[in-house]
């Protein structure tokens, strides 16, 4: 149940959170890094207050904006924590980023302050962005001179050594502390302003099935905010989080044993990566009691009867604080692939054409919200208010997700609005079509999209990537699809990559795939089929 109210800053905002769960709990452990330390409350809070009066010293001030450019880690962690302490605000960068995506990024936030690797701040641009004063080079002993002549500042000015931060600023619940940029997959990136009372929103009834007992672990990057409000979940529930870096379906298990993890998140294909890894007679014999899955996949019994770990599915955005759909899945013999839940209390939702228009119950969308509870939904984008205007408008946030809704009041995610596929007169859900690719041997990640036909219309085409030591039976393939799918929703035409394009956040980048369209080396798989009738 959402919160009529704001509570007090002891119960939403960070550093008030962090200052309470010292005194009560100073040995609990907080933060848990896979095969590294773990840090107790009460050290986080010491470690907190030296990092925060290291970034004041070197001129950093209240509701300025940090890069920080760094690896999931200690460092990060630390870092982050300080910055929302002394009421500056986070800009969380992802480590891929490089030439222009990088360089669009620094011109959109404009930072007073980036933190990250000599080898990375190799790579910043020669362009001299307006606020940035001070560079950190975080892993030097030493100022590091930069090939256009900048310098940046060693690791040790930022190091939890020096005089704690004691007069720290009134932070109020609706101040912003991180602006998380958007994936730019479907367009230019956005950054999205959370406050300390959305974050606390978000973690504490996206993540109210924790209890002080419990262990979460984010496969979710700390620059995406799926892994960043993971703090405050645990400073709500007393819980502890475990940061591991990057998700690995090979390693997924072993993290989860070594670390006792009992919560997870698990986004999109992520449970069929670990379903397709090999059986193991102790694959039940885990801590983890709970997995987060959303969109919800078809492969929920076969997960919960392999690993012994019950499932929930939510839907929720970077924009929007909890989750506005979710269910327990206790059965999903009706309902299917997509299911996110039934609305929660407090939201309203609209499932709308191009023209604002709701459709029919059963038809396809785009997901349009509103909720009772003012600081829930973001309330714009960080410095664009064009795009702000779009996606918040006549009353309604609209997703840019395409929903239907069925005749029970249930919703199922379809697709991103952009990757909708027109063909033949009917509409073709990506991510249906990619669920299907990924479900056949041997093949690591797929993409959908359309090409022209040349008439006018549309062929859908996929990208394939193999795992390692893989090869690809194509008719074998054919087959496959057009036993689980219609037959509009069977690609044309089928390219076999080793390595597809991806975006800085490591989602496949459509629009690369769609700019390079039907190549040579392409296989038609229509053709393909009518050359092997009667082999």
């Amino acid at each position: 149940m959402l919160k009529e109210r704001i509570e007090d800053r002891d119960s939403c905002v960070l550093p008030r959170m962090l200052e309470r769960c010292a005194e009560e709990v100073p040995d609990a452990p907080f933060v848990i890094f896979d095969e590294g330390p773990t840090w107790t409350y009460l050290e986080v809070l010491e470690m907190t207050r030296k990092t925060a009066g290291a970034l004041h010293a070197i001129g950093l001030g209240e509701r300025e904006r940090v890069a920080l450019w760094l690896p999931d880690g200690p460092d990060a962690v630390r870092l982050s924590l300080a910055v929302w302490y002394m009421g500056a605000v986070l800009a969380p960068l992802n480590t891929d980023l490089r030439g222009g995506p990088l360089e669009n990024a620094l011109s959109y936030i404009q930072p007073h302050v980036l933190i990250a690797p000599g080898h990375l701040l190799e790579r910043l641009p020669n362009a001299q962005f307006g606020s940035l004063k001070t560079l950190v080079a975080i892993d030097s002993e030493n100022p590091l001179k930069l090939q256009d002549g900048r310098e940046a500042l060693p690791g040790g000015a930022v190091a939890a050594l020096g005089k704690p931060l004691t007069n720290t600023p009134l932070i109020e619940p609706w101040d912003v502390h991180t602006i998380f940029l958007t994936s730019g997959t479907t367009g230019v990136p956005k950054g999205v302003e959370s406050t300390h009372v959305h974050a606390a929103t978000m973690a504490v009834d996206g993540l109210r099935f924790l209890s002080k007992n419990d262990r979460f672990m984010s496969p979710s990057a700390w620059f995406h905010i799926a892994g960043s409000y993971a703090p405050w979940a645990a400073l709500y529930y007393r819980a502890s989080f475990v940061i591991v870096g990057k998700f690995s379906a090979t390693r997924f298990w072993d993290q989860v044993r070594r670390n006792r993890a009992t919560v997870t998140v698990l986004i999109g294909v992520m449970s069929d990566f670990l379903l397709n890894q090999s059986k193991k007679p102790d694959d039940a014999i885990n801590p983890l009691r709970l997995a987060v899955q959303y969109p919800l996949q078809n492969n929920v019994e076969l997960f919960r009867k392999r690993f012994g770990v019950e499932v929930y599915t939510q839907y929720d955005q970077t924009e929007c604080g909890p989750p506005i759909t979710s269910e327990i899945v206790v059965d999903i013999s009706d309902t299917g692939s997509g299911y996110c839940g039934l609305l929660r209390d407090g939201f309203s939702a609209r499932i709308v054409d191009e023209n604002d228009i709701e459709v029919p119950t059963g038809a396809v969308g785009e997901l349009s919200i509103r909720c009772d509870i003012p600081w829930v939904i973001a309330a714009r984008y960080f410095n664009m208010p064009q795009a702000s205007l779009e996606a918040w408008r006549n009353g309604w946030y609209h997703t840019g997700d395409m929903f239907r809704q069925d005749a029970k009041g249930r919703f199922f995610f379809v697709d991103r609005s952009k990757h909708v596929i027109r063909r033949r007169g009917e509409n073709i859900s990506s991510f249906q079509v990619e669920q299907e690719l990924v479900a056949f041997a041997g093949i690591k990640a797929a993409a959908a999209y359309a090409v022209p036909d040349g008439n006018g219309d549309f062929e859908l085409m996929a990208a394939v990537e193999l795992g390692q030591e893989h090869s690809l039976n194509v008719k074998a393939l054919s087959a496959f699809l057009r036993e689980r799918l219609p037959v509009h929703m069977v690609p044309r035409f089928l390219r076999i990559d080793k390595n597809l394009p991806r975006s800085t956040s490591d989602k496949i980048n459509k629009v690369t795939l769609i700019q390079n369209g039907v190549t040579s080396d392409s296989i038609d798989l229509v053709a393909h089929m009518a050359s092997n009738v009667g082999n």
